[in-house]
């Protein structure tokens, strides 16, 4: 690799957090770093949900006139208005850059507007954005191969645009031991964002109905500092992961780890709870069923609320079973590493 590039990592998200996104910029920016790139980066103090109108369009012009004087521009939770700008002001001064960009949500979010028939001026724009951000890409990084045959068929006329990249699993994951268990404590952990995406309301939905069955059921949800109330539903716990040990005692606490998306690009919680020998239920959906195989090392199910509570019964009623299915999850993963990811990406990137 030519180290004397400069990459330009941009991140329209607030890299203090601890979510799935915010892991994976971290993670690339000690990549590069480690391996002598020299890098410049450039995020903000909020979530993109909080960022006014002015902000947003101020941060872009930045981050546009910042790349000018980078080899390679990264950029993460970006919409198509950035990639455009971005674009843009590059060919007309006339430079030659490489913007990669990481489709984090660009086609999740026009097929959540498809599916709740969201149609008019915001699926206009919506659709408008995604065309920008495929165009004025030098590369789109997608994340499952759903998500790449999604966007061969409606926006890109190249395959050579498009690289399919995987997430990966932290060091503290890798070491972990796999430990059998001889019964189940009838716990269901949940790591994420509680948003219709992420299937929150199909979760609550079949917990409920589990409970009908297993009244001393338990449910932890791991979403961060957001406020519910759930006080309608009995055996819910509302927790906050900071940390890779307080992750990991919460995936080897529990029985199964449950989420039930609708989608996503490959979850980081998928790969972390399969690391720690936990048993995945989740849906048939983009990255997940890259890597897992329904009934050898995880359980996948259609996005339907008997679906998954036919799932959760099963495993506690077969739990000799489960513990094959788990180990067998934990040792698909084992090898997936960061290093591998970043490097195959960036050697492409360059090489290309």
């Amino acid at each position: 690799m030519n180290r004397g590039l400069r990459i330009l990592v941009v991140s329209q998200t607030n890299l203090k957090h601890v979510g799935g996104l915010e892991r994976v910029v971290n993670e690339q920016i000690e990549y590069l770093e480690r391996k002598g790139f020299e890098v410049e980066v450039l995020s903000v103090d909020k979530t993109t949900n909080h960022l006014t109108a002015l902000s947003r369009l101020r941060f872009r012009l930045n981050a546009a006139f910042v790349s000018l004087k980078s080899d390679i521009v990264i950029a993460h939770g970006s919409d198509g208005a950035f990639v455009a700008i971005c674009g843009l002001i590059t060919r007309v001064f006339g430079k030659s850059r490489r913007l990669v960009t990481f489709t984090h949500g660009i086609e999740q979010r026009l097929r959540q507007i498809e599916q709740k028939n969201q149609w008019g001026i915001r699926r206009y724009f919506a659709e408008l954005q995604s065309c920008w951000s495929v165009r004025y890409s030098y590369m789109t990084v997608v994340m499952s191969n759903e998500d790449k045959d999604w966007l061969l068929g409606n926006y890109v006329a190249s395959p050579e645009q498009l690289y399919l990249f995987r997430n990966s699993i932290n060091n503290n994951y890798r070491s972990i031991e796999f430990k059998s268990r001889r019964k189940p404590s009838y716990s269901i952990l949940f790591v994420g964002s509680p948003i219709y995406r992420k299937g929150f309301d199909l979760l609550l939905a079949s917990f409920v109905k589990v409970k009908q069955f297993y009244p001393c059921a338990r449910l932890t949800l791991a979403v961060g500092d957001k406020e519910l109330d759930l006080s309608n539903i009995d055996g819910v716990e509302i927790v906050s992961l900071s940390s890779d040990e307080e992750s990991i005692n919460a995936y080897r606490s529990h029985d199964i780890c449950i989420l039930p998306s609708r989608f996503e690009g490959l979850p980081l919680s998928v790969l972390e709870a399969m690391s720690c020998g936990s048993l995945v239920i989740t849906t048939n959906r983009c990255g997940m069923k890259d890597v897992i195989t329904s009934w050898e090392n995880g359980i996948l199910t259609e996005l339907d609320v008997e679906e998954i509570v036919r799932a959760i019964l099963w495993s506690w009623e077969h739990w000799g079973e489960v513990d094959r299915i788990r180990k067998e999850a934990y040792n698909s993963v084992r090898e997936w590493t960061w290093e591998e990811s970043f490097s195959d990406l960036i050697s492409h990137v360059i090489k290309s």
